[in-house]
């Protein structure tokens, strides 16, 4: 098309009207059309199962993404815009953030727009071990949200958590015959679920049962820890002289008799448990049996020869042990009797490793106590410490002190209060302290768990009998690896008054591992106490039970 200047027009300002009206209408010669678009888009990550986000650009333009996948605005935009993406509507349950999330277009569709979304909520759990087969646990989280748990596994609770919540797992309702406890049970939540909350049940397992053949019968001792790592201890009768054995056990439960008593001169029936002393050979007592009929010390190599080291009831040398034996720091050893001395009370005596007794204090002169049912333990002093069933001030039983050299000092006169007929031993503690058990007495009249210092202040940290919490404590304690008392209970629980395993803190606090009788594991005067191998489970006997009805050895993993 052709211009021509009106007359009056200035060619100057005709070339520039000129120019703008060609641009108006395409003109120009170079045949150009509108600037290029570009699509704005990316990726989303995260989003849950199920769910769907809102997308938008530049506060109008949406776009709703249901899958972690990658997604683009309808809208395209012109070369030069800018975008601006933000989330129009949040997932359920879930916050997503978006990151490059602004910029300008420039020569290429935009793909770089990223979208994360992350939980809100999350579930509270972790896992369950030890319940006994048949046994369910019933557990809650901030004190609702009940679950029933019947398995080892894994749980989780059904209602999640907000994050920045806190959670408290606890037990709504114990299994019937074990006292399980929560670790890591409390905490905030973050920005993921709680899978490390650890409720653990302790399990009786039985390794042995007694009866079968000539294993022995009837178990009254506590086990020993051996030096070649197995386990060691008494039965009572039964044998293949029918009067008693020394056994070994494994961790595994392989049993095999050592050594078993014919009766006579040989000793019978074995209540009391043996050490092994620093020759590697193993040393008892026997009951009864023996020259005197009134029992005796015994030597047992690990091969199984047995050598009577003395006979008890020529004259006062005592009549009748029931406890084993301490070897004492100057290597001799030492023990008690439940009868004889001179005054027909019971002695405290010492007998050398070639079978040498000495006599050194027969009770019942005075109110020293008498009929000693337990054993001795060296204290870090040097001196005996140990616990007669009665007698003293109350007749109800002493904690008595006694010298290497035989000087014998009453540390505390049981009344009913603080405890009757304690016939366990002592065991020291970490603190210097010692701790004992009260078969009987006490505040509700279930026996008791004591600390004695070596001065003689004692202090009851537990009283039995109230509930299921166990009665009857015969056998003294165990000191855990983690600082806390273990024993059992001849009676009480939950299970036909068949005697419980309990754990009882240094500060007295008390609890319930596990009742007897269930799983036919044992019960009825379980009279022995624990020890704790090192695999840190417990070991123990029961004189009852068992498929043979004739005791068992058990392991107690804590």
């Amino acid at each position: 098309m052709k211009w021509t200047r009106p007359k009056g027009i200035h060619r100057a300002c005709f070339i520039f009207l000129s120019s703008i009206l060609l641009a108006a209408c395409g003109g120009g010669g170079g045949g150009g059309g509108p600037p290029p678009t570009f699509t704005v888009g990316g990726t989303v990550s995260g989003l849950a199962s199920g769910g769907s986000v809102v997308l938008q650009d530049n506060g109008g333009d949406s776009v709703t993404a249901t899958s972690n996948s990658a997604f683009t605005f309808p809208k395209a935009i012109t070369v030069g815009g800018t975008y601006q993406v933000t989330i129009g509507t949040q997932p359920s349950g879930q916050t997503c953030t978006v990151s490059a999330a602004s910029g300008s277009v420039t020569s290429s569709n935009v793909t770089s727009v990223g979208v994360t979304c992350i939980a809100t909520t999350h579930t509270v759990g972790g896992t369950v071990s030890g319940l006994a087969d048949g046994s369910s646990i019933v557990l809650q989280n901030n004190g609702g949200d009940l679950l029933t748990v019947s398995a080892n596994s894994t749980f989780a609770f059904a209602t999640s958590i907000a994050t920045g919540s806190n959670y408290s797992v606890a037990i709504s309702t114990q299994p019937s015959y074990q006292g399980c406890s929560v670790v890591a049970g409390s905490g905030t939540v973050a920005n993921a679920d709680i899978t490390s909350v650890v409720v653990h049940c302790p399990l009786v397992q039985v390794l042995w049962n007694f009866g079968f053949g000539l294993d022995g019968e009837y178990p009254e001792s506590a086990l020993i820890a051996g030096s070649d790592g197995n386990f060691y201890g008494t039965t009572k009768y039964g044998g293949p002289n029918i009067d008693g054995t020394v056994y070994e056990i494994t961790p595994d439960g392989v049993e095999s008799v050592i050594s078993g008593f014919a009766g006579g001169t040989d000793g019978s029936t074995v209540v009391g448990g043996v050490i092994q002393g620093s020759d590697g050979n193993f040393y008892g007592t026997t009951y009864v049996g023996g020259a005197n009929s009134l029992g005796t010390v015994f030597k047992v190599t690990p091969a199984g020869v047995e050598t009577v080291l003395w006979s008890f009831g020529s004259g006062i040398d005592g009549q009748l042990p029931v406890s084993g034996l301490v070897q004492g720091s100057d290597g001799n050893f030492y023990g008690t009797t439940g009868a004889g001395g001179s005054t027909g009370y019971g002695t405290v005596f010492k007998i050398t490793p070639t079978g040498a007794e000495t006599v050194l204090w027969s009770f019942g002169t005075g109110m020293d106590g008498f009929s000693p049912q337990s054993g001795l333990i060296q204290g870090t002093d040097g001196n005996l410490y140990g616990t007669t069933s009665l007698g003293g001030t109350n007749s109800r039983g002493t904690v008595y002190k006694i010298t290497l050299s035989g000087t014998e000092t009453v540390l505390w006169n049981f009344d009913y209060t603080t405890g009757t007929v304690p016939k366990g031993g002592l065991v020291q503690g970490v603190d210097g302290n010692f701790y004992g058990t009260a078969a009987g007495g006490g505040l509700i009249g279930g026996g008791t768990v004591f600390k004695i210092t070596p001065d003689g202040a004692l202090t009851v940290i537990w009283n039995f009998g109230a509930g299921t919490d166990g009665s009857d404590p015969y056998a003294g304690l165990v000191q855990g690896s983690d600082g806390n008392f273990y024993g059992t209970t001849v009676a009480g629980g939950t299970i036909l008054n068949s005697g419980t395993i309990f754990k009882v803190t240094p500060e007295g606090v008390e609890t319930v591992l596990w009742d007897f009788g269930f799983g036919g594991n044992g019960g009825f005067s379980t009279v022995s106490g624990l020890i704790q191998g090192a695999d840190g489970n417990f070991y123990g006997t029961t004189d009852g039970r068992g498929t043979a009805n004739d005791g068992t050895v058990f392991k107690l993993i804590p």
